[in-house]
């Protein structure tokens, strides 16, 4: 029996360095991210709230995060927003989400600082290919400037 991923992976898996940290206080959400990106070949590390994100980004070499745009943490309204802002964080590429989709959400994730938005995570292949072209130039930056 094929994986449910399975039609989504004809580049091949992502490097097995990849940390992406994902985002959300559903955790069904969470799972799905988590189920999808692993078996694609990316390392996760997950957070239900801001404050676990904000931590989690701090922890590891982070290439990506992918957050819902509702995401609060102590901080601030907007982990985002916060993240972006957080120095030695600021660089990390963010795919903001937000179900259902509307424009204000939109709006509120780009204002925050996420560098692409997401209208359904649900549609797991829209996620595949915008975690692999925002990880690409990610991966580039950081071998070019080294660890932190």
């Amino acid at each position: 029996m094929r994986h449910p991923f399975e039609s989504r992976l004809t580049r091949g898996p992502a490097p097995l360095s990849t940390i992406v940290v994902a985002g959300d206080p559903d955790e069904d959400a969470r799972l799905i991210l988590a189920s999808g990106l692993t078996y694609a070949g990316y390392r996760l590390r997950l957070a239900g709230t801001g404050d676990e994100l904000l931590r989690e980004a701090r922890a590891d070499d982070v290439s990506l995060i992918i957050a819902e745009v509702g995401l609060q943490c102590a901080e601030g309204p907007c982990a985002i927003e916060v993240l972006k802002r957080t120095p030695g964080l600021e660089h990390i590429p963010v795919l903001a989400y937000s179900a259902p989709a509307r424009a204000i959400s939109e709006a509120r994730a780009l204002a925050s600082g996420a560098d692409r938005f997401l209208g359904d995570p649900a549609h797991l292949s829209g996620v595949f290919d915008i975690v692999a072209s925002m990880h690409a130039p990610a991966a580039r930056l950081a071998e070019a400037t080294g660890p932190a």
